[in-house]
């Protein structure tokens, strides 16, 4: 939910309100982690600065162990190394996160370790801020914690809603009375309603405002789950996130939410699919989920099929312009002037608007190349012109000096690049560079779109 998708090294925030802590204060911001077998969720709450443009965090893992990102984003770095003493350090750098939920909680991402069975990390942490100067604006030695050590004192967390504090749908679970409604005024237990076919656990068993509450559910033999809604008190339908094997995992509202889960028989056909993206190849864990949900409810990106994205198919240079045409409300079209872009396409009239507003110009030869992988530094110019078009501010501007291969970028992407790293919109690979001649997938491309409408054009 909120993001991804660490160890040693998590990634942090981007824009936030407030005034700088002074490092090492009380409200120093904190850590936390749930693992998933050999994988790990992080998230990071209570920043409480302004101006912060990135972030390195340091997380270190007891015992050696190999780390795996299910894939880079050019938007996330990370490092790892062996120490010593066999433990694992992991550094993990983000430029201009954004990505807060409601409850002040940003979900930094999802760590896979194949040579370990289970994860914990040291209970603290290093936490460094940066502004867009990349000098340092905050540091501290944060608390790292298991999420259900707090929320949930008599589960270990590997196995939510096992019945060590969990609530189920028969009114079971041993969670503290401390916890609930009546004596505290601001938990809250979720009342649960299920049909034949199956049940449903909770973890923790009540919780507060903004916390995460896990739903455990299992389908009895020759049962599948056909419908799953988490409403507030309210009646208002709450956006489940599908950790998969079963759970999901919710935001606390502020008021008694109503889980109801019905089962269907299996031989009925039937399966849930949670309320967003209907894609199978878009994990709820992976780095750009958020990213392919927000461009596919905004209608700027559709699936390779009814139940595919494809994220890691390149993006070519029709299907950009045509995301933008789509954004702009498909407006009038001027008329097309390269040899290569047929009349009938699903692309001609974009390429038309946007060589017509001075979004593209084609290449030197007079054509477009449609059908061509679109490179780092092509994307930027095209945002970037597409930028000035709307009268947004591209002020921003950052240093590559810190890049080695900077003198690679093409002479017309100079401006461009600088821009949109300054924004946020693009940074170096996990290599270090900028890459500005490498490609950009289908995934890339959703993240580095989503950056753009929420920091620019004020799109939720």
């Amino acid at each position: 939910m909120n993001l991804k998708q660490t160890l040693s090294a998590l990634l942090a925030a981007g824009v936030l309100c407030g005034t700088l802590p002074a490092a090492g204060a009380a409200n120093a911001p904190k850590v936390e982690y749930e693992t998933l077998g050999n994988s790990s969720e992080i998230t990071l709450s209570g920043i409480d600065a302004e101006h912060v443009h990135s972030a390195q965090l340091e997380l270190t893992l007891t015992g050696s162990s190999e780390v795996e990102f299910s894939r880079d984003d050019a938007y996330v770095s990370a490092t790892h190394k062996v120490n010593e003493d066999h433990s694992t350090t992991v550094t993990l750098y983000i430029d201009r996160y954004g990505d807060l939920n409601d409850g002040g909680t940003a979900f930094l991402g999802v760590l896979k370790f194949p040579n370990v069975s289970s994860v914990s990390f040291d209970q603290k942490g290093t936490l460094k801020l940066l502004d867009d100067k990349l000098q340092t604006v905050g540091r501290w030695d944060v608390s790292v914690s298991r999420v259900t050590d707090s929320s949930n004192p008599g589960g270990d967390g590997s196995n939510p809603g096992d019945g060590s504090g969990g609530g189920s749908s028969s009114g079971g679970g041993s969670g503290s009375s401390k916890d609930d409604d009546k004596d505290s005024g601001k938990s809250y237990k979720p009342s649960i309603s299920t049909g034949e076919g199956g049940s449903v656990k909770v973890s923790p068993s009540s919780a507060k405002k903004g916390d995460k509450v896990t739903i455990t559910v299992k389908p009895d033999a020759g049962y599948v789950l056909s419908e799953l809604i988490v409403t507030d008190s309210k009646g208002r339908e709450i956006k489940l996130r599908d950790l998969g094997d079963g759970r999901y995992t919710f935001t606390m509202p502020d008021g008694k939410p109503e889980i109801e889960a019905v089962f269907a028989r299996a031989s009925d056909g039937v399966q849930f699919q949670p309320a967003g993206i209907p894609f199978t190849d878009v994990p709820a864990n992976e780095w750009y989920y958020s990213a392919v949900d927000f461009v596919y409810r905004n209608g700027m990106m559709s699936g390779t099929s009814g139940t595919a994205f494809s994220p890691n198919l390149p993006t070519n240079r029709a299907m950009i312009v045509s995301i933008l045409y789509r954004l702009e409300g498909s407006p009038a079209a001027g008329a097309n002037t390269f040899p290569d872009v047929a009349p009938g396409q699903y692309y001609t009239d974009a390429v038309g608007w946007a060589a017509a507003n001075g979004i593209v110009s084609g290449y030197s030869t007079g054509d477009f190349r449609p059908g061509d992988g679109i490179t780092r530094e092509q994307l930027a110019a095209i945002l970037y012109r597409y930028a000035q078009y709307k009268g947004y501010n591209i002020s921003a501007s950052a240093d590559f000096g810190r890049f080695p291969d900077a003198g690679n970028v093409s002479k017309y992407a100079v401006g461009p690049m600088q821009w949109a790293a300054g924004q946020g919109l693009i940074s170096g690979t996990s290599r270090g560079t900028l890459d500005p001649a490498g490609g950009a997938s289908r995934a890339q491309a959703a993240a580095i779109l989503m950056r753009f409408c929420q920091s620019l054009a004020g799109m939720q």
